[in-house]
């Protein structure tokens, strides 16, 4: 959930659906959004580590790294940094944890207006189901042309815990620069 004071911090491309969603959610439920104009680790940090800093950041492993490297440790307004865009490695959501960075994974896709799921549950209206391994997903988010449910050409699969695990592709792809 998202309270009206939450300060959502965007140093992600608004060409891309992360950076956009983050103003449009800012602009839906009346919060405010800090955006910068690209990532810039220094001026990242200072951002986070300022008292009456974000609440909220969304990045991804390779600017979390970058972020730990330079020093990030116990943000005192950080309540989440969502971290999707490529798979996190337990290494480094646990360097994360270790420093007092509270980490929830995320996963999404262009055609499903950004997030489907955070820490492994569907987002609200937001149906998740498998077929052979793969990851369907249907709701109000989905693009029309993608259909009513959108086959991901994602593996996945329900952890004990009730929650999504992703697994990787059904085939081969080329990850360049989170796209």
């Amino acid at each position: 959930g998202l309270d009206p004071a939450e300060r959502w911090l965007c140093a992600l491309p608004l060409s891309h659906v992360g950076g956009l969603s983050i103003v449009m959610r800012s602009a839906i439920y009346g919060t405010s959004a800090i955006v910068h104009d690209r990532f810039d680790t220094d001026r990242v940090l200072d951002a986070l580590m300022a008292d009456g800093g974000p609440t909220i950041v969304s990045l991804v492993p390779t600017t979390l790294q970058r972020l730990l490297d330079a020093g990030l440790r116990e943000p005192p307004a950080l309540r989440w940094a969502l971290l999707g865009g490529a798979p996190a490695t337990t290494a480094l959501q646990g360097r994360a944890a270790a420093a007092g960075v509270p980490v929830a994974t995320t996963y999404g896709l262009t055609e499903t207006c950004s997030q489907v799921t955070t820490l492994g549950a569907p987002l609200f209206c937001t149906r998740v189901r498998m077929a052979d391994g793969e990851i369907l997903v249907s709701g109000p988010t989905v693009a029309p042309s993608a259909g009513p449910v959108l086959a991901t050409g994602d593996l996945g699969e329900w952890r004990p815990d009730g929650a999504l695990a992703v697994a990787g592709r059904k085939a081969d792809t080329i990850v360049s620069g989170g796209e």
